[in-house]
């Protein structure tokens, strides 16, 4: 399922994409997640090419690139997910 990145509260967001960061960026550039960066994949969500997802099977939430999925960005529907 999909998450609406508006509904989720900005403290919650930011920690979210920090996490996302974290794994996706400084594992390979080995240099500290900084605001820009944040703001990057906020709007790589507004424009669905990235995407928040949640896991009933593992309870979890993260991000995904939606060509990992298979899927363009305007195959992403938030209603339907």
């Amino acid at each position: 399922m999909f998450i609406s990145p508006k509904l989720i509260p900005e403290d919650q967001l930011n920690n979210l994409i920090t996490d996302y960061l974290i794994k996706e960026y400084e594992a390979f550039n080995h240099e500290p997640v900084q605001a820009m960066h944040i703001e990057k994949v906020k709007q790589a969500l507004k424009a669905k090419q990235l995407v928040i997802s949640f896991s009933e099977a593992e309870e979890s939430v993260g991000i995904l690139n939606v060509e990992q999925l298979g899927l363009r960005p305007d195959q992403v529907d938030f209603e339907r997910s």
